[in-house]
């Protein structure tokens, strides 16, 4: 076979494939559009302001209809959802700072000059040691896992694993120390509590004359301090606040002038698979709401309606599906033999 056949070959399979792909899609949707099953019921309505003031009507549809669904369209365009501003009460946890104060017990000391009170704030190393804690544990097992691998690996990779290891090692060790920090400092100033409360207890029982004595011009004060501890309790607090949510179900109509008609289409259609079967009634409200605000609405209007759908047979449902099929395995024997017929 020369060049040039092979060269005509490839490009009738192309423009086969190409013509195919085209002509299918086309034919497919062509198939399909005709052989769905299609029961959607019109209704045409007419709404008119009576009134004399400009109103909007609001449109809902009820029914006790299963699977139906309902749209109202004006001009070939659907009318527009409603939507309304709500209040709801929506429930959020605030912290409430709370001091109580508490009274501690006097202690006697002796005071050669005046001396302000200092108060001071302990800060909250809660969150601190907990995360020093986290990095310690994960370090140690990192140092573990990088270890293991270390010793299983050979030559250099693994002497690189065991030197991360050690680094690991190393932060490991740094935060268990300063985990460890808080509490020995903490021991400490206990030990100078407690030193501190025999001094005082020394120098208030010492006898005249004593070690004990106060010096002169020396006074002896009592000093209450009151130690203020603070809690940040939760506290549920209620607030209001408004959203704008849709109607659902109800759908808004241009403004009318007073005597104006507006031409609507009621679409009834089905929300599933099938179409009921038998006559279905329906009612539709309106309620004109004036442009003008201190007019009020008006009385809700209501009309009733009955929409009839014959009975369809199973068979038809499964029509789109079954040709669709059809074809693509007609298609796919058609396209072997004209691709055995060229390539032969």
């Amino acid at each position: 076979m020369s060049e040039y056949g092979l060269l005509v070959q490839i490009a009738l399979t192309a423009v086969l494939i190409l013509i195919g792909l085209g002509f299918s899609v086309a034919f497919i949707r062509w198939l399909v559009r005709s052989l769905r099953v299609e029961a959607d019921q019109l209704h045409t309505l007419r709404l008119a302001n009576h009134g004399n003031a400009v109103c909007q009507y609001h449109l809902s549809v009820k029914t006790t209809a299963p699977n139906l669904k309902f749209t109202l369209f004006s001009d070939g365009i659907p009318l527009a959802p409603v939507f309304e501003e709500i209040e709801e009460e929506v429930v959020e946890e605030r912290a409430v700072v709370k001091e109580d104060a508490k009274k501690a017990s006097s202690v006697s000391a002796v005071n050669t000059s005046a001396q302000s009170a200092t108060k001071t704030e302990a800060p909250n190393t809660d969150g601190a040691l907990k995360a020093g804690k986290d990095v310690s544990v994960k370090s140690g097992v990192l140092a573990n896992l990088l270890g293991t691998l270390g010793s299983i690996l050979p030559g250099s990779l693994g002497a690189s694993m065991k030197g991360a290891a050690g680094s690991a090692r190393k932060v490991q060790s740094t935060s268990a120390k300063a985990v460890q920090a808080p509490k020995s400092a903490q021991r400490k100033m206990d030990s100078m509590k407690k030193s501190g409360g025999r001094l005082g207890v020394k120098a208030e029982d010492a006898p005249v004359g004593g070690v004990g004595k106060p010096k002169a011009g020396g006074r002896r004060t009592s000093n209450k301090r009151e130690q203020a501890e603070f809690s940040r309790p939760m506290r549920d607090v209620v607030k209001t606040i408004k959203r704008t949510v849709e109607k659902i179900g109800v759908v808004q109509t241009v403004d009318l002038n007073p005597g104006e008609n507006l031409f609507l289409t009621l679409e009834i259609s089905k929300q599933s698979k099938r179409y009921p079967s038998g006559s279905f009634g329906y009612s539709l409200e309106s309620l004109p709401v004036p442009l003008n605000k201190r007019l009020g609405n008006a009385p809700l209007a209501v009309k009733s309606g009955v929409v009839h759908f014959e009975t369809i047979a199973r068979w038809r449902y499964w029509m789109p599906g079954l040709s669709v099929t059809f074809y693509l395995l007609l298609l796919a024997v058609l396209a072997y033999y004209l691709l055995l017929f060229i390539w032969a």
